[in-house]
């Protein structure tokens, strides 16, 4: 399994209360974080797991006590370059299965695929970026300077008259081991996503067909009541509340993150009332989107009525 973090600044005074202690770190001393770092780290990782480090490991390389600690860190570390990582220790450099500065890979699970851009330093343009690719970095640990990145990949997001911009989000995930979400331990891609907030939507495919078995289904319960009715003083309905139908519909809501519950709109008040959807632009230009086909519906909760931070990552 493969795991990230970075900026661990291992030996570092001034990210304790020894020293600065920059990052705010719950640490009295240098000994109690890397102590707390190697067993959460050990607790976690097996020797068959991979380690992407995202730069900064240490302050200084040349340190008898370091490579010492770092021996004793599980798995195949990676270390990409950071600018305070001093590799002049050839013993220090056998302990990575690779240094590197820049790597492409790819990741899955719960069966969506992603690609990652890794590297120490944020950038705001990387491979694939506007195809779902995601950067993941450090450097910045959680200061003004990473603020203000991400407000700036914020508003890459929200400008969508840009040509880099083509229906995915732009995504930069900072894995310094500061970050709440990293809780100063390796941690897999889906933690990482998980932690922020970040899931993937129900596949199209799915959803068509969740959308059609629902349809089915209600027409099941139309037919039998019509039959019944036949037979039967009043017009019975049959089944009207059933409960197998209601928990489908709230699932699909759920990971479709439908939060205006366009779904339901969709299936009992647009056949009467029409589907178009309309609202006017920033610019005050009205856009109309027709919804009448199921897939058009799914194209518009991924583009328009998911809430931020979350999107459809079918890869």
């Amino acid at each position: 399994m493969n795991y990230f973090i970075g900026d661990l600044h291992l030996f570092n005074r001034n990210q304790t209360g020894e020293g600065v202690n920059y990052d705010g770190r719950p640490f009295a001393t240098v000994a109690e974080m890397n102590q707390y770092i190697l067993e959460h780290w050990n607790a976690k990782i097996t020797n068959g797991d991979t380690v992407y480090i995202l730069g900064d490991m240490a302050m200084r390389g040349r340190n008898e006590a370091l490579i010492a600690l770092v021996a004793q860190l599980k798995g195949r570390k990676i270390l990409f370059r950071g600018n305070h990582d001093d590799l002049s220790d050839y013993r220090y450099q056998k302990l990575f299965a690779d240094i590197t500065d820049y790597r492409e890979i790819s990741e899955s699970f719960d069966g969506q695929s992603y690609k990652l851009c890794l590297m120490h330093y944020p950038i705001l343009m990387w491979n694939g970026q506007h195809r779902g690719s995601i950067l993941l970095y450090a450097h910045t640990h959680n200061t003004v300077e990473e603020t203000f990145f991400q407000k700036c990949v914020k508003e890459l997001n929200e400008n969508k008259k840009l040509s880099v911009q083509q229906g995915k989000p732009i995504r930069a995930i900072n894995v310094g081991c500061m970050m709440p979400y990293m809780k100063y331990e390796p941690r897999t891609l889906k933690e990482i996503l998980y932690e922020k907030g970040i899931r993937p939507m129900c596949p199209k495919e799915l959803f068509l067909s969740t959308i059609e078995n629902i349809q089915k289904q209600e027409a099941r319960i139309d037919e039998f009541n019509t039959a019944l009715s036949k037979i039967c003083d009043g017009f019975p309905v049959f089944d009207s509340e059933n409960q197998y139908l209601i928990a489908l519909r709230e699932l699909l809501k759920y990971t479709m993150q439908d939060q205006y519950d366009y779904i339901g709109w969709w299936l009992y008040e647009a056949p009467d009332a029409g589907y178009t959807v309309w609202w006017d632009d920033e610019d005050g230009k009205e856009i109309r989107v027709d919804l009448t086909e199921p897939g058009a519906l799914y194209d518009y909760l991924v583009e328009y009525a998911a809430p931020e931070g979350v999107q459809e990552d079918e890869l």
